[in-house]
């Protein structure tokens, strides 16, 4: 599962102005299209059409620019499936432990509620 801060754009070595996409330390293509749940071929395409360009050495797309590296990203959380895509979400101890409490009681009718605990996991989940 992935979301977007698994995604950087990062400078490389390789040239000037040459921009590689960086998914959680996995730059290599197969890599990238495995873990977002796509084949190799349709990220291929996405690449190739925001302007990356493969080295087969490395198996690795470079960009001209980072605002194209950047839409390659954006064509890839729009390829995905749901069920590939995450969230990163955090929660104070508080929260946890009331998320935990009311998991727990799913069964008989949780009655803790505390309204300003509730609406602040609701924004945190919706935002």
């Amino acid at each position: 599962m992935l979301d977007t801060s698994n995604f950087i754009v990062r400078i490389s070595g390789r040239g000037p102005s040459t921009y590689y996409v960086d998914c959680g330390g996995m730059y290599h293509i197969s890599d990238i299209a495995t873990g977002a749940g796509l084949s190799t071929d349709r990220l291929n395409k996405i690449y190739v059409s925001n302007g990356g360009e493969l080295n087969r050495e490395l198996d690795v797309y470079y960009f001209g620019s980072i605002e194209s590296a950047k839409s390659a990203i954006s064509a890839i959380f729009t390829a995905m499936q749901n069920t590939n895509k995450g969230k990163s979400v955090f929660f104070t101890e508080d929260e946890i432990e009331y998320l935990r409490k009311a998991l727990i009681n799913d069964a008989m009718g949780f009655a803790g509620n505390n309204s300003r605990t509730v609406d602040t996991i609701l924004k945190k989940l919706n935002g």
